[in-house]
């Protein structure tokens, strides 16, 4: 039996406050948050039962996701953090976008402006102006004070410099009619449309999308599916990473259905290691250059 044997009960740990700390923060806007709390008990245990009798194994081809630009390393879905995932070496770059009430695409993990800028109330009820002036990295540190809110032509620009690709989530599209149209015209201005990834909760938004722009790569997020669903034109799988604990085979039968298959959100190597293990082709993560052993 390998060595790395002796990490299993470090790993479950680990695997178990991590999972804890994030739901009871409200990091991310979990849902059903009293059953995922139970059943991060069992995924602790599944961990380190699967780590005592299998060896762990990290693959080369596993890369990283930077999570909302590089969220550990910048402020959140801000120009800084786009470009320190880039800097870090990620192969693919996320972002969150919403559209403002005068129909720009904006950086914006939540509904609202006030937890991450020095503004208020709604980004659909915001115009782009209102937006644009406020700061979006004062909270994070001084060093980034005055960062502002970019909109999503800013990034697509910068990143059609780089070698990354950038993952564009879209924020509960249905709250935003016309939110298709701006993103697909904002990605043919740049000519990006071979270069994102487009991803979303809502599949059959997802699905229409891709009926709307056919060369622009897709990709659904889960908390847990039940099953593998059919993949259509949608290439990858974005899986919340306890459902690949509870469920050993999820990454395989993903796999055998023809995603790519992605874990998020990761935030401590252990982890990281272990999923490569699984066999996932990406791990979104806060700190990318935590797959290459970086702190």
């Amino acid at each position: 039996m390998s060595g790395e044997c002796s990490e299993a009960p470090l790993l479950s740990a680990l695997s178990f406050i991590s999972f804890l700390s994030a739901v009871n923060n409200g990091k991310g806007g979990f849902p059903h948050v009293k059953v995922l709390k139970a059943l991060a008990i069992l995924a602790a245990l599944n961990i380190a039962l699967q780590i005592v009798f299998t060896s762990l194994t990290e693959r080369e081809s596993v890369y990283a996701v930077s999570h909302r630009g590089g969220a550990a390393l910048a402020p959140e879905n801000t120009l800084a953090a786009v470009g320190a995932g880039v800097n870090s070496g990620a192969r693919f770059v996320e972002i969150d976008v919403r559209l403002t009430s005068d129909g720009v695409p904006v950086l914006m993990h939540d509904a609202s402006l006030d937890r991450t800028t020095d503004g208020t109330g709604y980004v659909k009820e915001r115009t782009r102006d209102y937006v644009k002036k406020l700061d979006a990295g004062g909270r994070f540190s001084r060093e980034f004070k005055g960062e502002p809110v970019p909109d999503l032509g800013t990034v697509l620009e910068y990143i059609k410099g780089t070698q990354s690709t950038l993952v564009i989530e879209v924020k509960s599209p249905g709250e935003y009619p016309g939110i298709g149209d701006a993103l697909l015209s904002s990605l043919k201005k740049y000519g990006m449309e071979r270069r994102v990834v487009v991803v979303s909760f809502d599949a059959g938004w997802i699905e229409g999308f891709g009926k709307l722009a056919p060369d622009v790569s897709l990709g659904v997020l889960y908390v847990y599916p039940f099953a593998a669903p059919p993949r259509g034109e949608v290439k990858y799988a974005s899986v919340f990473w306890p459902a690949y604990v509870l469920d050993p085979t999820l990454a395989w039968r993903l796999k055998r259905a023809g995603y790519k298959v992605w874990a998020w959100n990761v935030d401590n190597p252990y982890l990281a290691r272990f999923f490569a293990w699984k066999g996932v082709d990406g791990i979104v993560l806060d700190r990318p250059g935590m797959l290459r052993g970086e702190e």
